[in-house]
């Protein structure tokens, strides 16, 4: 294998231990992923611009996250009731302007790599544009009952509250050429979901 990667970060981190009814966790990450392949898996296309110059398509990897922000905490409610939760934002991954009108005169097989797109007489760069951002809220709520050596567990979860949605661009609408270009249509967040729960231990 021939292609390369690279990966920088810092991370920051504030904690609260458990006291006086609640907990707080918080980590702010930013990193640079970049490489000259994001490809892992597949065994038949081709995904360098130029084999005989690899660094041509070094730049951001298609995983690359610049900022993420994870707050975690739990707090103790009245009755016995816990509450906890998971806040989470980070930013969109990347994605490549492409000329498929170039790509099928350059490569006119199967499983070509992309063919960067020209935008106002600038070749553009390999993921230069990005994805929409993320935003995700979890909450949970619990109580437990004893009844001589038995806990029961009661809980219920709420998984993306808010029920915030994240679109990435399609393949479809990566051409400058195209009015859609740049429109995010595919839905990359889970819907909001509930669940509730009980379980059973003996002490």
């Amino acid at each position: 294998s021939i292609g390369e990667s690279e990966y920088k970060s810092a991370t920051f981190k504030i904690e609260r231990r458990f006291s006086d009814g609640f907990q707080l966790q918080a980590h702010y990450t930013y990193s640079e992923d970049e490489d000259n392949d994001s490809n892992e898996r597949s065994a038949t296309g081709v995904t360098l611009s130029n084999p005989d110059d690899p660094n041509y398509d070094f730049g951001l990897s298609d995983r690359d996250v610049e900022n993420r922000i994870v707050i975690s905490g739990l707090v103790e409610l009245p009755w016995e009731i816990q509450l906890s939760g998971t806040f989470e934002y980070r930013d969109g991954t990347p994605y490549t302007a492409i000329s498929p009108d170039l790509e099928d005169a350059y490569c006119p097989v199967f499983n070509c790599p992309d063919v960067r797109a020209v935008i106002d007489g600038r070749l553009t760069e390999r993921n230069e544009f990005r994805n929409e951002d993320i935003t995700r809220l979890d909450l949970r709520f619990s109580k437990f009952f004893t009844f001589g050596d038995w806990r029961f567990d009661v809980f219920a979860e709420v998984f993306n509250v808010f029920d915030e949605n994240s679109f990435s661009v399609n393949f479809g609408q990566r051409d400058p050429a195209d009015n859609d270009f740049g429109i995010p249509d595919n839905l990359v967040t889970e819907p909001r979901s509930i669940q509730i729960g009980t379980r059973i231990s003996l002490r």
